[in-house]
C-alpha cells in the first residue's frame, strides 16, 4: 500500500508491491482486520504458551498458515521474533484500523515513467490472489503483475523469487 501511494503520488521511480492492500471488497477487508487483529490483540497470559508453541513444526503451521504458504521454512528462531514485534508494535492495531478507510484508489495519477510490479502470492490466505490480483491488473494495466509461489509474507516460502521480482522492478 505505501509503496503504490508513494507511486501514485510521484515520490518514487520504482515499486515492487508484495500482495498489496487496497484492492479488496470491504468483506475482505474486514477478514483482513480481523485475522490480523485476532494477534494484535492476543492476551497476554496466552502469549508464552504461543511462543512456544511457534517452536514446534505443528505451531508454525497452526500459526501462520494464513500468511506464509510454507510456515515450517521458517527459520526456526524467525516465528518467535515475528510474534513478539508484533505484540511489540505500537503501530500494529492504528494500522489495521487505518485499513477501514483504505481503498486503493485513483491509479490514472500514476506516471508512465514509474516502473511498477505488482506480486501476489499464490499461497496467499489472507488477500486472496484469485480475487485480489485480477482487479489489481484491471487498475493498473500498465504495471508488471507477477504470481508467485508463495504465501501473503513470501521471503521464506520463496527469496530468490522475491529478490528477482524486486530487482527487476528497479529502474
Amino acid at each position: 500500500m505505501i509503496g503504490l501511494e508513494l507511486a501514485r503520488r510521484g515520490a518514487v521511480s520504482s515499486v515492487c508491491a508484495i500482495s498489496p492492500v487496497g484492492f479488496w471488497t470491504a468483506a475482505e477487508r474486514r477478514f483482513s482486520q480481523q485475522s490480523l487483529g485476532t494477534l494484535a490483540s492476543m492476551p497476554r497470559a496466552l502469549r508464552p504458551a504461543l511462543i512456544a508453541a511457534s517452536g514446534t513444526r505443528a505451531g508454525r503451521n497452526a500459526l501462520f498458515w494464513q500468511t506464509f504458504g510454507w510456515p515450517t521454512r521458517m527459520p526456526a528462531e524467525e516465528p518467535p521474533r515475528i510474534l513478539r514485534n508484533a505484540w511489540a508494535s505500537p503501530a500494529l492495531a492504528p494500522a489495521l484500523a487505518a485499513f477501514s478507510s483504505y481503498a486503493f484508489a485513483e491509479p490514472e495519477q500514476l506516471d508512465g515513467a514509474i516502473s511498477l510490479t505488482v506480486a501476489w502470492g499464490v499461497h496467499d490466505r489472507l488477500l486472496l490472489c484469485r480475487t485480489q490480483a485480477p482487479r489489481a491488473r484491471t487498475m493498473l494495466p500498465r504495471a508488471r503483475h507477477l504470481s508467485l509461489g508463495a504465501g501473503h509474507v513470501p521471503f521464506f516460502d520463496d527469496p530468490r523469487a522475491v529478490a528477482e521480482a524486486i530487482r527487476s522492478s528497479a529502474v
